[in-house]
């Protein structure tokens, strides 16, 4: 400042044009007023350049500026950078920086750190005033620079408000000012603006309107970062945890998942919009609230099976979209059964009348723990079907032996109890697993029914297959033929062509009638004959058979035996292809087939069959006895 009032002085047009130094000097100050953030070297520095001996000779003043120097600008204008002014020496200036022309409040010391303004790309320089009593100046020959906007001087050192000066209306300083000294020999401070160093593309805040974190704030769940695009500008993202900035591929989108290492950590995002210039507009969003744990997709448990005691029911649920562990607890009326934790769940007497469900828990870290219970089942209310397989007696009937029951396997739990036939009819007294024979068993088909119960189970009732027989023999006539059964008679006579029904007593033996080979054994397939279609009581199921081909003077016969007991020819060992003797036990009486009481209905025949005998029985075996 000087003693005119503290006023800088402002140079007048035409008194600039008297010299080459002084129009360089004001060439130069005008040129580098201001320099842009967009970057480059000022347009003072690229005028300077064309004639270095001018700018030198107009910034040679002030003391301690080198020749040819210019006070520069250092940093980058960035939020929270410094910003440095290059002086050489420590001449005593006063600094003024500058956002487009306009002075910075506080901002007066030899460095500016820089602060983002809403909006634009401000452009910044300095203002450095020699603050000095001018000795040194005019002792290098310092030349006085104005500053346009400021109030002129007049030649004899009082202040003009505006003046006519030569040619263009203001007022001329003297030449002698172009010495460094006022027209009243007093000196003036100088004052000059920066010029900026070629700078890196400035990055700013973006002030205007941070991005903002969009979406719910839990683990798996996908944020999305929403911004204000700038026309020309290309952004590129960067996600942070609690200030952290990430370096993986997944933290650099604009949708980013949030994982389990987020949990409990704040989350922002960085967007930074770039322009083909390399100018960045870098704008940071709000600290998220806390990352809470994750939400688990549910899985939706469903129960089917059949609702039955001794069966299972299965679980099913949707397929888990993350790698979650689950725990499965069946429950009953509500209240898990203990060590019921699989998939499936089998139905037990204590759940007959309740409602069963199933609960279904998966946990991952850093989610939320997922409970999700099925509907329940109707009551269970359809008792089980005891398992069993069937029962086999050890032993042979004859007299004086013991057969003993092997029942098999069955549902664990089950109680037994037994009963033991003979011929199809219960033996008194005969209720344990085994049975001493006595002669009235002899060539009978001894058979035992194991019975089974348990709670919670429908009673279940399996029969044996007969034990193994010694066979009886028959008595035979004189011509070596055997009657067929242990009952001389007829029950019917001629029928079916020469067939008879010959009685015999329920359950028991049925003989060979000669010796031959059997050609047929068990069932004959005939299906049901019309008589048990008027009467089907009498229907027994399908007829069993024993036919066998004779020889006999040079005449082949076959003879067949009917209604004989399911399974007794198999007791006797009797099969197909099998040699038999005359009166040898061949089978049991069985009522089998269309029968309305026990008998035998029996043929012979010129061909294999049961049915329409072709041969008179009497000429073989005899008559019935009346």
């Amino acid at each position: 400042m000087d003693e005119t009032g503290g006023k800088i002085l402002r140079a007048p047009k035409g008194a600039w044009r008297r010299s080459l130094t002084a129009a360089a000097a004001i060439a130069l100050l005008a040129s580098a007023l201001t320099v842009p953030l967009h970057g480059g070297a000022s347009q003072a520095t690229e005028q300077g350049s064309e004639d270095p001996g001018a700018g030198s000779e107009a910034l040679s003043g002030g003391g301690e500026f080198a020749p040819g120097e210019q006070p520069t600008l250092l940093g980058v204008a960035q939020p929270d950078r410094t910003i440095e002014l290059t002086v050489d020496g420590e001449p005593d200036f006063e600094y003024q920086w500058l956002r487009d022309g306009e002075e910075i409040a506080g901002a007066t010391d030899r460095s500016y750190t820089y602060e983002p303004v809403p909006a634009g790309d401000p452009e910044i320089a300095v203002r450095v005033t020699d603050a000095g009593d001018g000795s040194d100046a005019a002792a290098d020959g310092a030349e006085t620079a104005a500053t346009p906007g400021e109030p002129e001087t007049s030649g004899d050192g009082e202040v003009s408000e505006g003046g006519d000066g030569a040619g263009d209306g203001e007022e001329d300083v003297p030449s002698e000012s172009l010495d460094g000294a006022a027209a009243d020999g007093a000196e003036r401070p100088w004052v000059v603006l920066s010029a900026n160093t070629a700078q890196l593309a400035p990055t700013i805040a973006d002030a205007s309107g941070a991005p903002v974190v969009s979406g719910v704030i839990r683990v798996g769940q996908v944020l999305t970062a929403q911004f204000e695009a700038r026309p020309g500008y290309e952004p590129t993202f960067r996600w942070l945890r609690n200030g952290e900035r990430r370096k993986d591929a997944a933290s650099m989108r604009e949708a980013y998942t949030i994982r389990s290492a987020d949990l409990l950590s704040e989350l922002r995002v960085e967007v930074t919009q770039t322009s083909s210039s390399g100018a960045k507009i870098v704008g940071t969003s709000a600290p998220t609230p806390l990352v809470s744990q994750g939400i688990l997709p549910k899985l939706s448990p469903r129960i089917s099976g059949l609702m039955k005691v001794g069966e299972r029911l299965t679980v099913t649920t949707a397929k888990p979209s993350l790698n979650t562990a689950l725990k499965i607890n069946w429950l009953r009326d509500g209240k898990i059964v203990s060590s019921r934790t699989g998939t499936s769940y089998l139905l037990t007497p204590s759940d007959l009348g309740k409602r069963i469900s199933v609960r279904v828990s998966q946990s991952k870290s850093a989610y939320a723990p997922g409970v999700e219970t099925s509907a329940r089942t109707p009551k269970i209310t359809i008792k089980g079907t005891l398992a069993s397989t069937k029962p086999r007696i050890t032993g042979t009937v004859r007299a004086g032996a013991t057969l003993k029951l092997k029942r098999g396997s069955w549902t664990s739990g089950t109680k037994f109890t037994y009963q033991w036939y003979s011929g199809g009819k219960r033996i008194p007294k005969a209720t344990k697993s085994s049975l001493k024979l006595t002669k009235a068993h002899n060539g009978r088909l001894i058979r035992v029914k194991v019975t089974g119960k348990r709670t919670g189970f429908y009673d279940k009732a399996v029969t044996s297959e007969p034990a193994s027989i010694k066979g009886l023999r028959g008595p035979r006539n004189k011509n070596g033929w055997a009657w067929p059964t242990d009952t001389r008679k007829y029950g019917y006579g001629y029928h079916d062509g020469y067939s008879v029904d010959i009685n015999s007593t329920a359950g028991g033996p049925i003989y060979s009638p000669y010796t031959g080979v059997v050609v047929k054994v068990g069932g004959d397939g005939g299906g049901v004959p019309w008589v048990c279609v008027v009467n089907p009581g009498w229907w027994r199921g399908e007829n069993q058979t024993v036919i066998i081909r004779h020889k006999y003077k040079g005449k082949t016969r076959y003879s067949s035996v009917n209604h004989v007991a399911r399974g007794s020819s198999k007791a006797l060992g009797i099969k197909a292809g099998a040699r038999i003797k005359a009166g040898q036990q061949i089978a049991t009486e069985g009522m089998s087939g269309c029968t309305s009481a026990p008998h035998n209905h029996f043929l012979i025949k010129k061909s294999v069959g049961n049915y329409w005998g072709d041969v008179k029985p009497e000429t073989y075996i005899g008559k019935p006895r009346r």
